[in-house]
């Protein structure tokens, strides 16, 4: 049964991929090289939940991004503080968000990596 469920897992990373994927430009930088490469990588969350001083709930755009990617696809490996990710001329930095590491698993099977970045203006 399990394995029906990472074959089912594994289609459903390709349709998400290949419908609603953006080629994005991954970069790290290792002392004075920077290595980019150029996956395909699909939007996560990009609005959060603001209090005002009344207690009322709204939900307003962020600069904090989330970006969903295969974990095949990414060649330098492991997602790492501090790598960048090019995006339709902005620029997102790999950053732990609220406490939570800078990426996670999006699946169970381990498929989807899930990257917490914050837009930088200064790339």
């Amino acid at each position: 049964m399990s394995n029906r469920f990472a074959t089912a897992g594994a289609r459903i990373a390709s349709r998400l991929k290949s419908r609603i994927g953006n080629s994005v430009a991954y970069s790290r930088k290792s002392g004075s090289t920077t290595t980019t490469e150029t996956i395909t990588a699909w939007r996560g969350n990009e609005q959060e939940d603001v209090t005002n001083p009344g207690g009322q709930v709204s939900r307003v755009d962020s600069t904090d991004r989330d970006y969903l990617f295969l974990a095949t696809d990414l060649a330098m490996g492991e997602p790492q503080k501090g790598d960048r990710i090019a995006d339709n001329g902005e620029t997102f930095q790999v950053m732990p968000v609220q406490g939570n590491p800078a990426w996670r698993w999006s699946d169970e099977s381990r498929l989807i990596r899930r990257v917490h970045t914050k837009q930088v203006f200064n790339p």
